[in-house]
């Protein structure tokens, strides 16, 4: 469930911004839901249960004497509890970067021919990229497991965030798609990364890429 829910939220809201009659279906069953919650509301359920958990045992230990022959119990309990909250956790953001990876497939040109079977998505971020003394660009870079990649935005968009890992929204419109172009693309195992200057970071700032 945790490895598919961030694809069926993405499916739900561009069906949603897509079919009107959809659209306002849902709206009517978040009306006539007895606690007014809507499909997203509900699918996020199962996915809050797990911490809600944690607590509990937390809970019942704190009122449950060491002595007490359920005290051991409920420390496996809570054990085993946490590995699963961690694992899910895990899955999670796999699924997101998964989902993150074929958004960047169909909104950037050219970056398919960069990518191998094995390439999988770290992060990706806005950064500043810098040849000369005074050419700067803004660019978005891409991390994978085995290559980075450095594309331009062909128009202005809210897709990311310099500083932070990107964000998709999967509810774009077909105009917006192949917002980006790669420029280069380079192996991590032939990449190095030096250190500037203290002076040079303090005007430069952070985030920025030099070649």
């Amino acid at each position: 469930y945790i490895q598919h829910y961030s694809q069926a939220r993405s499916s739900i809201e561009s069906c949603i911004q897509s079919q009107p009659v959809l659209a306002r279906e849902l709206q009517d069953c978040t009306r006539g839901h007895q606690s007014r919650l809507s499909l997203k509301d509900l699918l996020i359920k199962p996915v809050q249960r797990i911490p809600r958990y944690l607590l509990f045992v937390k809970d019942i230990m704190k009122h449950t004497p060491h002595t007490h022959t359920d005290y051991t119990l409920l420390q496996q309990a809570l054990r085993e509890l946490t590995n699963f909250a961690n694992h899910v956790n895990e899955s999670e953001r796999m699924s997101d970067r998964i989902q993150q990876h074929r958004e960047l497939l169909s909104t950037a040109e050219g970056l398919a021919s960069c990518l191998t079977n094995s390439s999988t998505l770290i992060r990706c971020d806005g950064v500043t990229e810098i040849k000369g003394s005074a050419h700067r660009k803004d660019r978005i870079l891409m991390l994978f497991s085995d290559t980075v990649v450095c594309a331009s935005a062909r128009r202005r968009s809210s897709g990311f965030k310099r500083g932070s890992l990107m964000n998709i929204n999967s509810t774009q419109n077909s105009s917006d798609m192949l917002r980006y172009r790669v420029k280069w693309s380079s192996s991590l195992s032939s990449l190095s990364v030096t250190q500037s200057p203290a002076p040079v970071l303090e005007r430069r700032r952070y985030n920025t890429l030099e070649k």
